[in-house]
């Protein structure tokens, strides 16, 4: 089964990996649990005519893992639409989410949708917009499946 594909203006990938995983923080003093997320993709499979720049050769890759981000806790998140009101938690000022190319960059405008569930898999549409990628903000979407495992090792 594929996972989905991610975009950015002019380029598509093939996810690769595609993961989430409830986690908390304990080192402020009030903790604070939500979920990391890391989906990942390859190089391109599509890319705009001519492009020879390779921006993306190295693949691209979403992540939040060291600021949980706030969905709601319930059972199962089918039919959850979410948005983040801000890129950062409020009192840490941890960004919620990076976004690697390899360079990392800033992450703003999250929003997700819950659309499917089956078993430990969710069918998530997912955008968000990239600070300073192809030189300006671009918006980054991802469609397709995101795996509820455990916090990776690390």
């Amino acid at each position: 089964m594929s996972l989905g594909e991610l975009t950015l203006p002019g380029y598509r990938f093939a996810a690769r990996r595609a993961r989430m995983w409830r986690f908390r923080v304990d080192d402020d003093d009030e903790p604070r649990a939500g979920w990391g997320f890391d989906i990942a993709a390859g190089k391109p499979i599509e890319e705009p005519e001519g492009d020879e720049r390779h921006l993306f050769d190295d693949g691209v890759c979403l992540y939040a893992e060291d600021e949980p981000v706030p969905l709601p806790d319930l059972a199962d998140l089918t039919g959850v639409e979410f948005a983040l009101k801000r890129p950062f938690h409020p009192e840490s000022g941890e960004p919620y989410f990076t976004f690697a190319v390899p360079a990392y960059k800033q992450v703003s405008g999250f929003r997700v949708r819950f659309l499917e569930r089956r078993d430990k898999l969710y069918r998530v549409e997912l955008s968000a917009t990239v600070h300073m990628v192809l030189g300006r903000r671009a918006e980054f979407r991802y469609a397709g499946w995101v795996k509820v495992t455990r916090r990776p090792a690390g």
